[in-house]
């Protein structure tokens, strides 16, 4: 199970803070180069839902999706409103 209790704040998730499996987050990494410069989304798939709460299942996206972009889309100018990532990534859980 991913560990998702220690994020009370929500901006605090990052690559460096929502750890994965180094070949994971290494593989992560190259989707990056696909969804820049290729058909621009990606599907990841094989997270069983049921594990998870509605809090949990948005902790797990931003986490992963931190290891394949770093940077996140605000709503507005002082960064405080996050709305996800500027890339299209869909975390499809379940079988």
């Amino acid at each position: 199970m991913i560990a998702t209790a220690k994020f009370e704040d929500l901006s605090a998730i990052s690559a460096s803070t929502f750890e994965l499996p180094a070949s994971f987050s290494r593989r992560l990494r190259k989707l990056s180069d696909q969804l820049y410069d290729g058909v621009g989304f990606q599907l990841i798939h094989g997270i069983d839902p049921g594990r998870y709460s509605p809090r949990q299942k948005i902790i797990v996206y931003a986490g992963v999706s931190s290891h394949i972009c770093p940077q996140r889309g605000f709503v507005d100018v002082i960064a405080k409103g996050v709305i996800g990532k500027p890339v299209m990534i869909f975390v499809i859980f379940g079988p």
